[in-house]
């Protein structure tokens, strides 16, 4: 063999090695890959976890499984109103009473202490007296002439303390006009004027209020119009 074919067989061994080498990767990974999936395809499936267990209930011996119970009763449930007392029975509780039995008399007349002329001097009430002035085309039904028909009326009544029975037996301390409960009714004309002074004789200042009355302000009884204990307005 001459060197020329001597290296021409040297360089065919050393090109056809790593021709071989890259084949065999190629079948080896080949038959890798048939493996894998052939263990994919014989694999078995996992198994699927069983539900939990419920606790069964244990039957007591010689007896029966115990059934639930009736629901629960609402926390405030509906008060049934008690039934209405027939005429002349007497109701059951703490005062016993008899309904319907008491008197409704009609108030007492309270008489006038002066007509026409004052028993009172201007502004000797603790607030004093402030005029008022209005402009009678804007004032309220101005062809009933208010306050100019009369000779005037003037009152006096005391507040104080006394006690009632609401309940016959039971005595409540009240707050009163003289005395009375209900106060005296006060008897007048319309557009006749009329004069009240109050006098406090309780241990709070009070606030007295009119309905239906035309009044000024300073006499309708707000809230800050107080009558101080042992005044009078």
């Amino acid at each position: 063999m001459c060197p020329t074919d001597q290296h021409r067989s040297l360089f065919s061994m050393s090109v056809q090695h790593p021709t071989s080498r890259r084949s065999a990767l190629q079948k080896s990974a080949a038959v890798l890959a048939v493996g894998t999936a052939a263990y994919a395809v014989s694999a078995p499936p996992k198994p699927t976890p069983a539900p939990p267990s419920v606790p069964k209930p244990v039957r007591p011996a010689g007896g029966t499984v115990p059934k639930p119970g009736p629901a629960p009763r609402p926390v405030n449930p509906t008060p049934t109103p008690a039934p209405a007392p027939a005429p002349g029975q007497t109701v059951a509780g703490p005062f016993k009473y008899t309904p319907f039995q008491l008197p409704l008399p009609i108030p007492a007349e309270l008489p006038p202490v002066g007509v026409g002329s004052s028993p009172y001097k201007p502004g000797d009430c603790f607030h004093g007296i402030a005029p008022e002035y209005f402009d009678r085309r804007t004032a309220e039904a101005p062809n009933q002439l208010w306050y100019e028909r009369g000779p005037e009326k003037y009152y006096e009544v005391r507040m104080q303390s006394s006690v009632h029975e609401f309940i016959p037996g039971v005595k409540t301390p009240i707050f009163t006009y003289d005395g009375f409960y209900p106060g005296r009714t006060i008897r007048s004309r319309v557009g006749q004027p009329i004069v009240v002074r109050y006098w406090n004789d309780l241990p709070v200042e009070t606030s007295i209020h009119l309905h239906g009355a035309h009044t000024p302000s300073h006499s309708d009884g707000s809230p800050h119009f107080f009558v101080l204990p042992g005044r009078a307005r």
